[in-house]
């Protein structure tokens, strides 16, 4: 049996604001939505763009935090 890890890390802007909620026991969590961006060349030497969209969601204080400060259009940097 193999032990994979799997640990990604990337810079994009939030799509839309932090969207809260509260689990059962009381903890607070949010999800968001960031846009990450990368541009290549193509084989006549253009510049093409592609968008990959990730969903995050965070808990606790730190999802407090995330409620309280960021929004739409934000830049953040995420690793989970």
């Amino acid at each position: 049996m193999s032990n994979d890890v799997n640990i990604w890390i990337g810079t994009g802007r939030l799509t839309h604001d932090p969207k809260p909620f509260t689990l059962n026991n009381g903890t607070v969590g949010c999800n968001f939505d960031i846009a990450t961006n990368k541009t290549r060349p193509d084989r006549n030497g253009r510049k093409i763009k592609t968008t990959m969209y990730t969903t995050c969601t965070v808990f606790g204080n730190r999802a407090t935090a995330v409620i309280n400060y960021l929004r739409k259009g934000r830049e953040v940097h995420v690793m989970g």
